[in-house]
């Protein structure tokens, strides 16, 4: 209950609960696995949850057990979600994760922990990103690719050389490691964006140059092979605005790794003839 009285508390007044005893929650369930599954009901079923608590992981964990819709008519949770959300963003967890980054590399089952922390946020992602769908939202998949689109903040620019940079702030996704579907979506969006109003580049001969910028304080044996990233999203994208296709015939590719202050990924496409100068620019000098 005290992780009730601290959520509960709005301009200044704490929500009194009624006590949420295993006798409550059983009648609560009983009450409602034979009710229609509509909007309605499960507006009635919330609103009588929120008599006794405001744990989210609690009521969602009903609403699943008892197999209801979310309900379409009261954004009240929903909003508190987001609050909740964004608490923990801005505080307790970024905190958690800025300490776990500087101590991880030097501890084996901090790294383990490390990836599955990846794989509940991804999977956390995929169920935020499907949310408008489940809505019924118009244009929900455009809507969202806006909204990851500006969080990621990808960067599509052309070079004083003329080459096609484009600039993810992460990364590479290992391969079959999480969806990248969103990936390709927000890719695509962004290279979309920026040829809006510009001539399309085409280089019939070129090279794909992707550089994995690695920051310092990860360690070699944290880095991966160059050939387990997935990059096919970024040649299909790619290849839609600026290749004839990413066939061998039109298109080469081409890995490196460096160190830098983030860790970032940068995506070159650069004329056959344009390679050597940006290897004795770029990668020699490195």
């Amino acid at each position: 209950m005290e992780q009730n009285k601290n959520i509960n508390k709005k301009k200044g007044t704490e929500i009194k609960l009624k006590p949420f005893t295993r006798e409550v929650r059983e009648r609560i369930i009983e009450k409602y696995k034979n009710k229609p599954r509509t909007p309605e009901e499960s507006t009635n079923l919330i609103n009588e949850l929120c008599e006794y608590t405001r744990n989210y992981i609690v009521i969602g964990g009903i609403i699943e057990e008892l197999d209801f819709p979310l309900c379409y008519n009261d954004d009240s949770l929903a909003m508190d979600l987001v609050r909740i959300i964004k608490t923990l963003i801005n505080g307790e967890l970024q905190r958690k994760l800025r300490r776990l980054s500087e101590t991880m590399f030097n501890n084996e089952k901090a790294v383990s922990a490390c990836m599955e922390i990846i794989a509940c946020t991804e999977r956390i992602a995929t169920l935020a990103r499907e949310l408008p769908l489940s809505f019924g939202m118009k244009n929900a998949e455009q809507e969202v690719n806006k909204v990851v689109r500006r969080e990621i903040k990808i960067i599509v620019e052309q070079t004083k050389e003329g080459w096609l940079k484009v600039k993810l702030p992460f990364l590479l996704p290992k391969k079959e490691k999480g969806s990248n579907e969103y990936l390709r979506d927000i890719l695509y969006c962004a290279l979309q964006d920026y040829f809006n109003d510009r001539e399309p580049i085409k280089f019939d001969h070129s090279v794909i140059v992707i550089k994995h910028v690695y920051g310092k304080e990860r360690k070699d044996r944290m880095r991966c092979d160059h050939d387990n990233f997935e990059i096919n999203f970024i040649t299909d994208a790619i290849a839609l605005f600026a290749l004839p296709d990413d066939s061998p015939e039109h298109c080469k590719m081409f890995s490196y790794s460096e160190r830098g202050e983030k860790e970032h990924s940068c995506i070159y496409l650069i004329p056959e003839n344009d390679f050597i100068k940006y290897c004795s620019q770029k990668v020699m000098r490195k």
